[in-house]
């Protein structure tokens, strides 16, 4: 229920993109975001056989729902459209600009 919850909220907050942010940025740790998108995906991780190789990621300033909805939404890409028979390898790394 706890999920679902977030779900809405991070869909009516999607909803509003165009009309700008309604909080500021604030700093957001990508490592705790991927662990939280990782557990979240666990099933279909485990299931598609993925080997996933991360390196650190760094604090951003940030939405962290939208953030995490980034990483997930990646994530699980990489893990759908793959090529067939064979278990997808995911790279996560960050580089600054």
């Amino acid at each position: 229920a706890e999920r679902m919850s977030r779900l809405i909220a991070s869909l009516l907050e999607y909803s509003r993109l165009g009309e700008g942010p309604r909080h500021p940025p604030v700093p957001v740790n990508l490592d705790d975001a991927l662990e939280r998108v990782l557990r979240l995906l666990s099933f279909s991780v485990q299931e598609s056989g993925a080997r996933i190789h991360r390196q650190s990621l760094p604090q951003v300033l940030g939405h962290e729902e939208q953030l995490l909805q980034l990483l997930q939404n990646l994530m699980s890409n990489a893990i759908k459209y793959r090529k067939p028979g064979e278990p997808p390898t995911i790279h996560i790394s960050a580089t600054p600009q």
